[in-house]
């Protein structure tokens, strides 16, 4: 069992006889220990005192670390010289507690490097695109798994508990646009004919200004937590694993969701959206396009049709209702329109609109956990969509479904939090009745196939660690 360096196992002792565990713990100071300290590592010696203005390499950083830092104060005093690692206050407390942890239990951690490990600490806190709370020694525990976490183990350790596929190619058709022994030669003439005419047709046949809405008014952020907090558990322990979570203590889930109600749209947003939807036309298998072949005139197509000041509105009007997750920038943007259908009642729409909230939530909450390393296989395939959009729906409507499930069979606790501004009596009615309708179903009929045959582990594994082999890339 691992385990965190207690106060009786650390050198460092306060001057009251506790151990510093427990008097960092107490006050959120640190002990009282003398300002200079001379270490010999690797026959050099170094000075260390709060203006040490020399640089000091990792290898004698880390050879310091693991046979003479005895406590917090001189380990803060051996981070800051030189600047490399300039840990404030707080980090420098979160990392003497982690190396700490690293080295009490390298033996049980000999699958890893230890060295590479502790760089990893260091670098991932002191640049400061990690920062976390003062260490709470009553849950090590969770402590001890976000040092994993970080590090990488947790998701090595989850990935080799599973089964690569043994034959690969009888995965790979699903991927390609074309089940096709060699990829055919582009049609572009028939492309650049067909396509403007079939997308301009498709945006239109769902133009949102034909059809009726109701505004949901409760901030989306209250949505987003209460699916976020049913998500992270239901796809235990994958999210939890995955070492460059996008939410930290420094940058939580309220700092990830924005309404679309009042977002400026330019045209990169708006080819984006187009060139999105052109991925389920027919004319991209008539004419034998491939996402890794034939994407640049895909793209000057679009940008051709927004020239045009009425296709710009019509996308507009879509983009004011598209909710999206930035696969970069790790936000989620979500709408507060939502289609109204006529046999319902005031109350029943807005059920109905919570519940589609709750669907866009399902979905754009998979883009934003989904490893970087998976979503960059859908450039090295001819039907990328698969990868971007179909096993996002996939994981998707499989959480939506759970959510549903668990309204529908009376969980007082989730109903109340999902419920937002839906009366209860309805929000449960609508949980019970029919599904909404799917997105992206070519591309989520592959990953159901993909699915079935590997199985929903293999591809949560592969979607949240990025590890695409699992699913036969």
């Amino acid at each position: 069992m691992l385990r965190l360096p207690a106060a009786n196992r650390l050198p460092g002792r306060c001057s009251d006889g506790r151990g510093i565990v427990e008097r960092i713990h107490e006050t959120g100071t640190p002990a009282v220990v003398q300002m200079q300290r001379q270490f010999r590592t690797n026959n050099e010696t170094f000075v260390v005192d709060n203006q040490g203005a020399d640089a000091i390499g990792f290898d004698a950083l880390f050879a310091m670390f693991s046979t003479k830092i005895s406590n917090f104060a001189t380990a803060k005093m051996v981070l800051g010289p030189g600047k490399r690692w300039n840990p404030d206050q707080e980090q420098s407390r979160w990392l003497y507690f982690a190396l700490g942890f690293l080295l009490e239990n390298r033996m049980q951690l000999m699958e890893i490097d230890i060295k590479d490990a502790a760089r990893t600490l260091l670098d991932v806190v002191c640049t400061g695109r990690i920062r976390h709370r003062a260490v709470d020694i009553r849950n090590e525990r969770n402590f001890g798994r976000e040092v994993l976490r970080i590090i990488g183990y947790r998701r090595s350790y989850l990935v080799k508990r599973l089964n690569v596929p043994g034959n690969p190619q009888e995965l790979r058709e699903f991927f390609e646009r074309e089940q096709q022994p060699l990829p055919l030669a582009f049609d572009e003439d028939l492309f650049r004919v067909e396509l403007p005419r079939d997308l301009i047709e498709l945006m239109k046949r769902h133009d949102p200004g034909k059809f009726q809405t109701v505004r949901l008014s409760q901030d989306p952020l209250e949505a987003a937590k209460a699916v976020n907090r049913f998500a992270r558990n239901f796809f235990r322990p994958y999210i939890a694993a995955i070492e460059n979570l996008p939410v930290t203590v420094s940058a939580p889930l309220s700092q990830r969701v924005y309404s679309l109600d009042t977002v400026q749209f330019d045209d990169d947003l708006r080819a984006s959206l187009l060139i999105n939807r052109a991925q389920e036309l027919p004319v991209l298998a008539k004419a034998h396009f491939s996402s890794t072949r034939d994407r640049a005139v895909l793209e000057e197509i679009v940008r051709d049709l927004l020239t045009r000041p009425e296709v710009r509105e019509l996308v507009d009007r879509h983009l004011r209702v598209t909710p999206r997750a930035g696969h970069t920038s790790k936000r989620i943007g979500l709408q507060s329109y939502f289609q109204r259908f006529d046999e319902h009642s005031e109350r029943q729409a807005v059920a109905s609109a919570q519940w589609q909230r709750i669907g866009s939530v399902s979905h754009e909450l998979m883009h934003f956990y989904c490893h970087k390393d998976f979503e960059a296989k859908s450039g090295a395939v001819s039907f990328g969509h698969v990868i971007t959009e179909g096993f996002t729906e996939l994981m998707g409507l499989e959480l939506l479904e759970a959510l549903r499930r668990g309204v529908a069979q009376g969980e007082r606790s989730l109903t109340d939090r999902l419920r937002g501004e839906a009366a209860a009596e309805e929000f449960i009615e609508a949980a019970r009745g029919p599904a909404g309708r799917e997105s992206y179903k070519t591309a989520l009929q592959r990953a159901r196939e993909v699915e079935n045959r590997v199985g929903p582990q293999n591809v949560w594994a592969a979607y949240f660690l990025g590890k695409p082999e699992l699913i036969g890339l």
